[in-house]
């Protein structure tokens, strides 16, 4: 069964059954609440351990820009956020963890 596509990638073998259990969405606070019968690309899992279940193995390198969001972003457009917000850079760099990205980018190929 652990290898059955169909069950699993077709019929969403691992995903909440919309038709037993759901969710409800609603695109603003000012409209009703209705069931999402169908998840479309929002999948979430079933069992412990949800949509972590499920995850196909992809580990996107992250960007340099994804570790310096605020600073590139305020040098881009300046401080438009306040005080309010508790948002910062992270506090490593690309360029430390390049060499780890690429150590397991080697090691997952095998």
């Amino acid at each position: 069964m652990i290898h059955d596509e169909y069950r699993y990638d077709i019929r969403h073998g691992l995903m909440q059954d919309a038709s037993r259990e759901t969710i409800s969405f609603r695109n603003n606070p000012d409209e009703l609440a209705l069931p999402m019968r169908q998840l479309g690309s929002f999948l979430p899992g079933s069992g412990v351990g949800g949509a972590g279940v499920h995850w196909n193995g992809q580990t996107w390198r992250f960007l340099p820009y994804d570790f310096q969001i605020k600073s590139m972003t305020d040098e881009k457009y300046g401080q438009k956020l306040g005080d309010e917000y508790t948002y910062q850079d992270w506090g490593i760099t690309y360029d430390e963890l390049e060499p780890y990205f690429y150590k397991f980018e080697q090691n997952s190929r095998h």
